[in-house]
């Protein structure tokens, strides 16, 4: 089984086991989860900034 290690919404899990897939989750505590959630912040505005100058150059 992949291994993901993302932030997921609240439905996901359920969405994946109607599916018949096998899933594993963690609860994280409120300093992991501000870790993660910054990672993922960074990783949007990496997206958001690539878009901006292919944008600004075309």
């Amino acid at each position: 089984m992949p291994v993901y290690n993302k932030l997921v919404r609240d439905l996901i899990p359920d969405i994946i086991a109607a599916q018949g897939k096998q899933y594993s989750t963690t609860t994280l505590d409120a300093v992991a989860y501000a870790v993660e959630l910054r990672k993922k912040l960074w990783q949007c505005f990496g997206f958001l900034t690539t878009r901006l100058i292919q944008y600004v150059v075309w």
